[in-house]
């Protein structure tokens, strides 16, 4: 027993712990212990299932051939094999004869002798130990002590991986930690920080420049109070704000803004440290703001708008309107939000604007040219309809601008009429102008003819007739040309 508990006791003490090290020192004890020439102490490597031997006797190394270039097992069709596969202790002092023996590769050893014991933890076979040609056979003593030291090579083997698995979860973790995007960090309760990750390279700072001093000195001084506040309070209530945002000093001085998570660690079930990760969000900030102002410029072009401007989803029902589109239907925002066309406008109007939208769910830009009647008036709009597409490219949304054009066509009827009443009136002055001119020659012959028949009173009343007849004429011509022109202006 003491031969064991010094192993157990050289293994606890080792500061840096490997298989190689205790390896070596089992096989040394059990060659001894059996008399054996050769030996080995391997284990099994549990992620590819091979038996690894870091270690073998001198005498193996010493006069076997090919043991150099082979020291990871995979094939356990062997003497070894068999007890890995049954998990018990295999023995043979006739090993030339041994079924379970398929002979060795050339350049082995010869072996005669053999002894192996599989090191089992948990019913897992995690090592095996293994001794050879001794001048005697093995005898059941060899057995037993054999087998009590794979008991303990197992706990060893078990606990050993378990450390280096831990070491390399701890090794993987500390390079997340340092390579983290964020800074991260560990403060005592004096407001001490006890470690900072790599990442303070990026604001000018060594991890020596920070590491021992006071937080609060990295603070800016608007902040610096409500920080040291909310602490104080981590401190004694054991809770963290859920994210606690301010600014910290750059080793140039100047500061950045940070968004910060932290939890407290308890020692003795007290608040004893602060560990946490400080997310610079400066450039995040500033894009906000950036388009906190574009959206509140947008916004006011949008309600400023002479035009109609609504956006629609591809269901038709509006999710936006600007102010002037809720004073031309004399409506509010409640009223509109949410609800589609058909709760507005029937016949021709709705299916014109259920054909135009179908036109933009495609990808189209229509515009065109509608008569609506709102509240019993009749207006004219001249809409154009885009489609706002999303990041896949495909139509999400359907934008409209719409002008009311009604004064705007009353205005271009008006000159219409105008022009036409222009054309009519010189028409009508010529064909007036060539009328008189005519009856300006009857009335001059007809006053001749009445001079020279004046003896003849009978022709002179036919003569007078005719004057009149002229003189009518002229009348009715004057009045057809006001009187056009008037229906004109009208």
């Amino acid at each position: 027993m003491k031969t064991y508990d010094k192993i157990l006791r050289s293994y606890l003490l080792n500061k840096n712990p490997d298989f190689e090290k205790i390896s070596n020192n089992i096989l040394k004890i059990i060659k001894k212990e059996t008399r054996s020439r050769y030996g080995f102490v391997g284990y099994m490597d549990l992620k590819t299932g091979k038996l690894v031997v870091p270690t073998f006797s001198k005498k193996v190394s010493k006069d076997c051939k090919i043991i150099n270039r082979v020291n990871v097992f995979e094939n356990f069709n062997n003497l070894f094999g068999w007890g890995i596969k049954n998990k018990k202790t295999v023995i043979s002092n006739a090993v030339t004869t041994d079924p379970r023996s398929h002979g060795l590769p050339d350049g082995h050893i010869k072996i005669e002798r053999f002894l192996a014991s599989p090191a089992i933890i948990r019913n897992n076979v995690v090592g095996m130990l293994a001794v050879a040609n001794k001048k005697e056979e093995y005898t059941g003593e060899d057995i037993e002590n054999i087998e009590n030291l794979a008991n303990i090579y197992a706990v060893i083997v078990y606990h050993l991986i378990r450390v280096k698995e831990r070491e390399n979860y701890t090794n993987m973790i500390s390079q997340v930690i340092e390579n983290s995007r964020d800074t991260i960090y560990v403060i005592n309760r004096n407001g001490i920080i006890e470690y900072i990750n790599s990442r303070v390279k990026d604001y000018g700072y060594k991890k020596e420049d920070i590491e021992g001093k006071l937080t609060f000195n990295f603070t800016h001084p608007d902040d610096r109070e409500f920080v040291e506040k909310a602490f104080k309070n981590a401190m004694e209530t054991g809770k963290t704000l859920k994210t606690l945002s301010h600014r910290i000093l750059k080793k140039d001085g100047s500061f950045y803004e940070a968004d910060q998570k932290s939890e407290v660690i308890f020692e003795n079930g007290k608040p004893a440290k602060i560990v946490g990760v400080i997310r610079d969000v400066t450039e995040e900030r500033n894009i906000r703001r950036r388009l906190e102002e574009s959206n509140e410029i947008l916004k006011k072009i949008f309600d400023s708008a002479k035009d109609m401007i609504f956006i629609k989803d591809l269901s038709g029902n509006y999710i936006n309107v600007n102010k002037t589109f809720l004073e031309t239907l004399k409506i509010t925002t409640d009223k509109i939000i949410g609800k589609n066309d058909r709760d507005f406008f029937t016949g021709e109007v709705i299916n014109e604007i259920i054909k135009t939208d179908s036109e933009i769910k495609s990808g189209k830009t229509i515009t065109h040219t509608s008569e609506v009647d709102i509240n019993g008036n009749r207006h004219i709009f001249n809409t154009i309809k885009v489609p706002i597409k999303g990041s896949d490219g495909n139509t999400k949304y359907i934008l409209g601008i719409a002008r009311d054009i009604t004064r705007l066509r009353k205005l271009e009827r008006k000159m219409a009429l105008m022009k036409a009443g222009e054309n009519i009136s010189e028409l009508t002055g010529k064909f007036a102008h060539d009328v008189n001119n005519i009856l300006s020659i009857i009335s001059g012959y007809s006053s001749l003819i009445e001079e020279e028949i004046l003896k003849n009173k009978d022709m002179l009343k036919e003569i007078k007739m005719i004057k009149k007849s002229v003189n009518k004429i002229s009348s009715v011509t004057k009045q057809f040309r006001k009187s056009a022109i008037t229906a004109i202006n009208k």
